[in-house]
């Protein structure tokens, strides 16, 4: 459980270091949010009994933080793009990323 909690904590990081990024003056601001809640493994039990379940919050946090960016600090709804769960594949987030996001 604590590798899942150190996993989401780093990928909720990484998700604010995109969004607060400044974006060069003539460009909308964007982001790309992550939520995974569904982990191919899960559910699973512990060596020790302790049954790990696959997370409720991802999903819905990302949704909240969509509507807060949208609200609060005025992206546009277009310039936020979501994956989730099984949506958030390698290929997609890499594709999203260097693509969408930082036209690499």
């Amino acid at each position: 459980m604590k590798k899942m909690t150190t996993f989401f904590g780093i990928i909720l990081g990484v998700l604010f270091c995109l969004v607060s990024t400044a974006p060069p003056a003539a460009a909308a601001p964007k982001a790309l949010l992550i939520g995974v809640g569904t982990y191919k493994h899960l559910p699973y039990t512990t060596p020790k009994g302790e049954k790990l379940n696959n997370l409720r919050g991802p999903v819905n946090d990302v949704q909240k933080i969509k509507e807060v960016l949208v609200s609060g600090y005025n992206f546009s709804p277009d310039n936020i793009r979501v994956l989730k769960d099984h949506e958030a594949t390698r290929e997609a987030i890499l594709k999203n990323f260097n693509q969408w996001l930082v036209r690499i």
